[in-house]
């Protein structure tokens, strides 16, 4: 959190209270586990195995679409690589 407060990080994978703490104080989602699939398929047991990764406007405003495009992009092919099993 000393790092999102101090500007050094713009962006994070988090979850929980750290999730929440950066809502809190100036972080956007960037892409939540619903964007890229039903959330029930990407977690056991009750614990989240992914969740949201997080980003300050300054990071939104410049890489924004770019990341969250080749994070579906990844994902996709993780899920087409799982149905070939």
């Amino acid at each position: 959190m000393i790092g999102w407060d101090s500007k050094l990080l713009d962006g994070a994978f988090m979850w929980g209270g750290g999730l929440n703490y950066l809502r809190g104080n100036g972080g956007h989602d960037l892409v939540t586990a619903g964007m890229l699939c039903c959330s029930p398929l990407l977690g056991t047991g009750g614990k989240a195995t992914f969740n949201t990764l997080v980003a300050g406007d300054a990071f939104l405003q410049k890489h924004g679409r770019t990341v969250y495009d080749a994070i579906l992009t990844h994902v996709t092919r993780v899920w087409s690589l799982l149905d070939e099993l």
